[in-house]
């Protein structure tokens, strides 16, 4: 084995994860570098008040453009960001940083991500990198709808910030994962 990996998000009941920055795993190199993934959730999954609780294509393609374009340029964080890339579900977004963090609030990653979100909310002009040089499908973006989305999650970033994972022990048994 070449490192130690650990996945913080094992043993989290989807049911009941709300928006929220959390720390999806873990993984330290055998040089004792450190990974962290972080689990940038703008959506509850499985919401019974949305009939769908994902994110259209083009809203999370348009989040994944312009946050990699603020968290790439970023002043200090630019340096230590690997990759911020959507998830399947299309109910958030992966943010990959070399180091070893937690999430509390109004920690750096919870400024971080409520600047990036600010900065999307503010942004105006052309998407960055929306281009066929640059993008395998430049066509397939929402501004509108994007900032829209990204104003709700920062709402409650602000209001009610969750930063650990909701997990099952059993049926009705509910707990928070620690990280």
């Amino acid at each position: 084995m070449n490192g130690h990996n650990v996945i913080y998000s094992s043993g989290a009941n989807y049911r009941f994860l709300k928006p929220g920055i959390y720390v999806y795993s873990k993984y330290t190199y055998t040089n004792g570098a450190v990974c962290t993934t972080l689990d940038v959730r703008f959506k509850r999954p499985h919401d019974p008040w949305e009939n769908n609780a994902a994110m259209s294509a083009k809203v999370v393609h348009t989040i994944q453009h312009l946050g990699s374009e603020f968290l790439h340029s970023h002043p200090v964080w630019s340096d230590k960001v690997i990759l911020f890339s959507p998830m399947g579900s299309k109910t958030g977004f992966y943010l990959v940083l070399a180091g070893d963090y937690r999430v509390v609030k109004d920690s750096d990653i919870h400024r971080l991500i409520m600047d990036m979100c600010r900065f999307i909310v503010n942004y105006e002009g052309e998407i960055p990198n929306a281009t066929p040089i640059h993008c395998g499908n430049c066509t397939e973006h929402n501004l509108r709808s994007a900032k829209r989305q990204t104003a709700l999650y920062l709402k409650a970033l602000t209001k009610s910030p969750c930063f650990e994972y909701p997990v099952s022990e059993s049926a009705g048994n509910t707990r928070l994962a620690s990280t």
